[in-house]
């Protein structure tokens, strides 16, 4: 039989953060880091585990987009494609801090390319904005939506490009 689930209570938050910092403090110690590394950007992200990375193995942090922009030469990519697509499930106000598929659109429309992205839902653009554009229709719960994802995806693209199709 599986133990019951732990849950933490609002008023035990301040014993886990000093107990989370001691450990931080313990692990620095141990590795030869500064305790200052517990305030690097993103080490508190994922439950810890880069900053795990960074005092054990001297893991250096660097932001995912530009890192993978780099791995497949997006700029070349982008400046050679008539049009650039992209996707993501939610496209809201987090997608425009670094995610790819923002970052890629902010990308295209520096070089001056058309780009289209389609997104399960849209938050943070208006469903007029001709360059974003939900697959979902109103209303549906994601439970439905899901499984019929390629069905809205090939019936918004076609809408979208209804003009060049024909």
């Amino acid at each position: 039989m599986a133990p019951p689930p732990c849950s933490a209570r609002p008023e035990d938050e301040p014993e886990l953060e000093n107990q989370a910092s001691r450990l931080a403090g313990i692990l620095c110690a141990a590795c030869g880091q500064s305790g200052a590394l517990v305030t690097a950007a993103g080490a508190g992200a994922a439950g810890g585990m880069a900053f795990g990375l960074m005092a054990a193995c001297k893991a250096r942090l660097v932001p995912g987009f530009p890192l993978v922009s780099e791995w497949l030469a997006l700029l070349d990519r982008i400046a050679s494609a008539d049009l650039v697509l992209t996707g993501e499930g939610r496209f809201d106000a987090t997608s425009l801090g670094g995610k790819g598929p923002g970052a890629l659109m902010a990308l295209a429309s520096a070089a001056d390319k058309p780009a289209r992205l389609f997104a399960g839902s849209l938050e943070t653009k208006t469903e007029d904005d001709d360059h974003f554009h939900a697959i979902t229709p109103i209303g549906m719960p994601l439970s439905e939506a899901l499984p019929r994802t390629a069905e809205f995806l090939e019936a918004a693209v076609r809408e979208t490009f209804a003009a060049e199709i024909r």
